[in-house]
Formats: C-alpha cells, structure tokens, sequence
C-alpha cells in the first residue's frame, strides 16, 4: 500500500491540516521528511502553513473552495460579491472567494485560487450569518443574501437615499428589481439594526417601498 496510500485511506476529506497529516504518520520516525517528500512529488498541495490539499491526481472528490475559505483565514464568512453570485443575485461568475472577518484585511494568493479577506467590526460579524452544510464532511458559513448585499453597500458612504442605492444595486451590480424585493425585511431590519449604516438604512427603506405596493 506504501505510505502516501495509508494516508490517502485515512484522511477522507480532501483538504486537510498538518495535525491530521502527522496522526497519519505517528509510526514513522521522520514524519517533517515524509512531508516534504509528499510536497515535492505533488501528492500534496500547501494552501497555506498548516493547510493542505491532495493533489489533482491523488483526489477521490472535488475540493470545497467554501469550506476552505473559512479554514484559510478566520474567524470568517464568505460574503460581497461572491456570496452575491453564489446566491444568483448578480449575473458574473465571481472566482476569487471575498469573505468578511474580524481580523485586519488580508489576501492569500493559493494554488487553488485567490481567498480575500475584509475587516468588520466584530458586532457586526454574527447577524445574518448561516451554516450550509455541502455533504457529511464539508460545511461552511456564508452571509445571507441580505447581509451580502448590505456587506457590499456599507463600503460606499455616498448612497445617502434610497434611489442611490436602487441605482448602485441596479444599475451597478446589475441585481434584478424583483429579485432585490424578495429579500426578507426582518432579516434586513435585524442587520440594520447593528450596523448603524446610512446605506444600510437607505436599503431597507427601499425594501420595505416594494413591499408596500
């Protein structure tokens, strides 16, 4: 079976840390060296220090991106405009995974793609937050549609009315006016109550205008 294959057989998941790496090889008197060897050869990948991947031609499933974005840097949720494809809000296939975090604003260049991380006040962080679990070995949290939106938003000061930010949302993002009316009020009324945000604000009035037509 060799080495590399007891490895593979134990660690179900395709990603995968440095501690589960070495509690595959406890038995072996050089574990650092083996490691190296398997980074060389390409029978692994390093996303970063201490996190890992198998290789294309070792893979028994895909990699969750997702997943590995709230492993790469965190505490973290994916948000912004990837979370706003992921949701079919805005029409461009976004690649490089945006997350929000409570952390200073950092970016990781990967051989699996680019993962962008943007500061948030850590009060701000918890509202509007789910859980997608993919399968039984992956999971991972994502800001609602609402709070992607208002993630985006609050980075522009200018949107003081409501019909700047219908035009930015609009015309700028290229969100669709119906699918912009059916997000949830109570959710949006609960976010805007924590960020303390004129564009925030202005977004929930305007929500809260298609809904009383």
């Amino acid at each position: 079976m060799g080495i590399f294959g007891s490895v593979r057989g134990t660690i179900k998941t395709e990603e995968f840390d440095y501690e589960s790496l070495l509690l595959t090889l406890r038995n072996y008197r050089k574990p650092r060296d083996v490691i190296s060897r398997f980074l060389h050869d390409g029978s692994i990948i390093r996303v970063k220090k201490g996190l890992y991947v198998f290789g294309e031609n070792y893979r028994k499933g895909i990699i969750c991106k997702e997943s590995l974005a709230n492993l790469i840097y965190g505490p973290s949720y994916i948000s912004l405009e990837y979370a706003l494809s992921y949701y079919g809000l805005i029409p461009e296939r976004v690649e490089e995974i945006t997350s929000m975090t409570p952390l200073r604003s950092k970016t990781f260049q990967t051989p699996i793609g680019a993962f962008a991380y943007v500061h948030l006040n850590s009060k701000k962080i918890a509202v509007g937050v789910t859980l997608v679990q993919v399968d039984r070995q992956h999971q991972f949290l994502i800001a609602t549609p609402e709070k992607a939106l208002a993630d985006r938003l609050s980075f522009h000061k200018n949107l003081i009315s409501p019909q700047d930010v219908r035009s930015f949302v609009c015309d700028g993002l290229r969100i669709e006016e119906e699918e912009l009316a059916k997000l949830r009020l109570s959710m949006l009324e609960e976010i805007e109550k924590v960020y303390r945000s004129e564009p925030v604000t202005n977004l929930l009035i305007l929500l809260r205008s298609y809904h009383d037509i």
